[in-house]
């Protein structure tokens, strides 16, 4: 609603009452353009004027930070701007999106993103914590080739995976900003494509062969640690990834159906698999020293899963090289023994499971890995259960052959 145009003054805009709903607008008689808008609890001055033939309207501030003086002085600057053609509104949305930062299109990106928790968890740590934390107070549009360049190189020469990953990331964020913020103009990223500086982490294909899974079984059974001998016999009879086995909650093991199901897999597809026997007596064991955790494997703290065991594998490592070395015929293999990792044991399960005869489609499902696209028979193929629970069982005696077989 309009009222025909006063000279705004301080008296008169402090006695213009708040309309009980919607907004008032009073003109300025002195200057075309100026006005106040009123509502239900602000007094606002503004500057309006026709830009190519659009209204453009543009808020100078609120009664009484701003007095109606001073207010028509700062119109008269904005009218001016505008006669020119300038879009205000537009030009204070360029600035606001000129100034936000990395972490604020990265909190953007993760709201709309369907993102896994561990995926955010590790994003999170990422930005705020580790490799992208110097950058995350700057604005996006400020992030330069030459600052990539560096970085990458930077963080190349500790973990190549690890600075893959963060600049990865870094492009990922990038590309969703560019979208809305035509401040950016190119991907800083690309540089590294560019200048074919990226370098792609070799594929580790290790795993416990026949000679090193007695050794390996032999030092497990040494450590002081119950929940981590547990959790990695779990990974080693069952095939999952680290965070699918770390991550395990009692609501979804059932002891008495001998089921346990991943709800939140890498390729967003619940898991349901059997339990063979070696796992089921395991979590037999595990669920009488629950201590009432939601988890199958607590970390210190029982409402915190286990996180990696680092310390157990570097240990395991250990023994298994120096019993090795007492073996004329592993010490060679002692000397360039690497230390294994978790998705060694995955890969050591796969590696058993195709040896057996078994169908192709019935080890996918054990592994969680996903069918080809182009395979139409696999589209038809309704692989229940209980058909998987022969399979799992005999990938797990499989293995068993080999666990205290040494070399002599």
């Amino acid at each position: 609603m309009a009222r025909s145009s006063t000279k705004l003054t301080v008296a008169f805009v402090n006695k213009i009452p708040h309309p009980t709903k919607g907004q008032t607008y009073y003109w300025d008689s002195e200057l075309r353009g100026f006005g106040l808008r009123v509502g239900a609890t602000k007094k606002t001055y503004i500057a309006q004027r026709a830009i190519r033939g659009r209204t453009v309207r543009y808020t100078i501030g609120n009664h009484p930070t701003f007095t109606a003086e001073t207010a028509r002085d700062e119109a008269k600057d904005r009218l001016r701007d505008m006669a020119k053609g300038v879009n205000l509104n537009a030009k204070k949305r360029q600035d606001k999106l000129r100034g936000m930062t990395l972490a604020q299109y990265y909190a953007d990106y993760k709201a709309v993103k369907e993102l896994r928790r561990n995926t955010i968890k590790d994003y999170d740590n990422l930005i705020y914590k580790t490799h992208l934390k110097s950058w995350a107070n700057t604005p996006l549009n400020e992030i330069t080739s030459l600052m990539v360049r560096k970085k990458y190189v930077e963080l190349r020469e500790t973990s190549l995976a690890s600075a893959n990953h963060a600049m990865q990331l870094l492009k990922a964020v990038i590309n969703f900003a560019i979208i809305d913020n035509p401040n950016i103009l190119v991907n800083p990223v690309r540089t590294l494509s560019q200048q074919d500086l990226w370098k792609s982490v070799p594929k580790r294909s290790t795993w416990l062969d026949e000679a090193k899974l007695p050794y390996w079984y032999a030092a497990l059974q040494k450590l002081e640690s119950e929940v981590v001998k547990d959790v990695l016999t779990f990974i080693l009879y069952s095939g999952l990834r680290k965070n699918e086995a770390l991550g395990l909650r009692w609501e979804n093991v059932d002891i008495p159906n001998k089921l346990f199901c991943v709800p939140e897999t890498k390729n967003k597809v619940p898991l349901w698999l059997p339990l063979n026997t070696d796992l089921l007596n395991l979590v037999k064991k595990r669920k009488k020293k629950a201590r009432k955790s939601p988890w199958v494997f607590p970390g210190d703290d029982p409402a915190k899963h286990l996180v990696e065991p680092r310390r157990g594998i570097e240990a395991i490592h250990k023994m298994m090289k120096a019993q090795m070395a007492k073996n004329k015929k592993t010490e060679d293999a002692a000397r360039t023994l690497h230390q294994f990792g978790l998705h060694d044991l995955r890969r050591t399960f796969i590696t058993y499971a195709e040896r057996l005869d078994m169908s192709s489609y019935a080890l996918k499902r054990l592994v969680n890995h996903k069918f080809d696209t182009t395979d139409v028979t696999a589209r038809y193929i309704g692989t229940d259960v209980e058909r998987l629970r022969k399979p799992m069982q005999a990938v797990a005696d499989e293995i068993k052959k080999h666990l205290f077989k040494k070399s002599r």
